[in-house]
């Protein structure tokens, strides 16, 4: 993961645009004098670096750096500093309303318009795009996040749309595979073939990485992207955007069955969706092997810094971390591979329909047996050969 070449910009992390601005009281009172802009970027770094043990400063430096951004011209390193500001507090404010669709598109709107002011900040992008999907998967939109398909050539499969860019051949695997793909992932958590989908789902294929970040507004080095619309319960419109930049047989094994994945769980569970850590597990088990033994070892990497966080703390959370969004995703993948080698992946099904319910520490009491989330901690350690 891409790290900030200058100390200032080291600090940068993530999450939800400024909090208001203090309201007049009821007896009008005279305006602050004007600040210098010069004087408002100094207090903007000061506040930055205070934020990282009071995260409440983020928000008045994210104000100060607004007020100096129209008349003084900013370096890279504050203009990253401001975008991460915007970014962790666009973060904590789609914690706050989970449930929101409004909020989640204006969250959307904020992230995107905050990562534009440092293009090249790899790993402020990533947790951005970390922010925007879980806010999509939340009923936000992005006005142009999904324009209607494109109407080129396509390779059509019982399920599957493949729009590409005259790659005929590659869209023909990849219309295979995302069948293939599709019938394991529903396999897996049913125990039953799927039926075929009655709406098609859009695979857009980008050939380069560019046209497929300007068209997802996702890092290119993600190189794939899932949005579902539901309405009344049910899937109304699924779409891929995969990025042919790169290797094919990644794209394949890994990219495709991850992002797939999302659709078919969109399918599986349009009322009552997997929370986030879930969700994120059940996709990483859809890819490959090695793909598999690269999040072990990162977690097992984690776990040496002991960065890991206890699984009771992990479940409850609506977002990743700002400051451990790469634990949260290996230790996400690793608690479902777990809970699926246990006692099987029906089993996880009804664990987290009961943890919706009655909590994870009851859900798992009843299904596996453990006697408190503690409990739980230290058999998944175990297993995993984790500290």
């Amino acid at each position: 993961m891409a790290r900030f070449a200058r100390p200032f910009a080291a600090l940068v992390l993530l999450a939800l645009s400024s909090p208001a601005f203090a309201q007049p009281g009821p007896v009008p009172q005279p305006p602050p004098p004007p600040v210098e802009p010069a004087t408002a970027l100094q207090e903007a770094a000061r506040l930055f670096k205070l934020g990282s043990a009071q995260p409440a400063k983020f928000a008045d430096a994210a104000k100060c750096f607004a007020a100096a951004f129209h008349t003084v011209e900013m370096s890279p390193d504050q203009l990253a500093a401001w975008a991460y500001c915007r970014v962790r507090l666009a973060h904590d404010r789609l914690a706050k309303s989970p449930a929101d669709a409004a909020v989640a598109s204006e969250v959307i709107a904020e992230v995107e318009e905050a990562l534009r002011l440092a293009p090249d900040q790899g790993k402020l992008h990533a947790l951005g795009a970390t922010i925007v999907a879980d806010a999509v998967r939340r009923g936000g939109r992005a006005p142009a996040l999904a324009p209607a398909p494109p109407t080129g050539s396509a390779v059509e499969t019982a399920n599957f749309r493949v729009v590409h860019a005259g790659a005929v051949e590659v869209a023909t695997a990849l219309g295979r595979a995302a069948e293939e793909h599709r019938a394991a992932i529903h396999r897996r958590w049913t125990s039953k073939p799927p039926a075929d989908w009655p709406v098609k789902c859009v695979v857009t294929l980008h050939a380069t990485a560019d046209g497929f970040a300007r068209a997802t507004r996702q890092p290119a080095a993600q190189r794939g992207f899932a949005a579902t619309d539901l309405a009344d319960g049910r899937v109304t419109a699924r779409r891929l955007d995969l990025s042919l930049d790169g290797e094919v047989t990644t794209l394949t094994a890994d990219v495709l069955p991850r992002e797939l994945s999302h659709v078919v769980l969109a399918d599986l569970f349009p009322t009552d969706p997997p929370p986030l850590w879930a969700a994120l597990g059940m996709a990483v088990l859809a890819t490959s092997d090695a793909e598999q033994a690269r999040y072990r070892k990162t977690l097992a990497r984690c776990a040496d810094a002991g960065t890991l966080l206890p699984p009771g703390t992990l479940m409850q959370l609506k977002a990743a971390p700002a400051e451990r969004t790469t634990e949260f995703h290996v230790e996400s993948a690793s608690l479902v591979y777990f809970f699926a080698k246990w006692r099987g992946e029906a089993e996880f099904v009804s664990f987290l329909s009961l943890a919706r319910r009655y909590g994870p520490e009851s859900a798992a009491r009843q299904v596996y047996g453990v006697e408190s989330l503690a409990h739980l901690d230290a058999v998944w350690k175990k297993a995993v050969s984790v500290r």
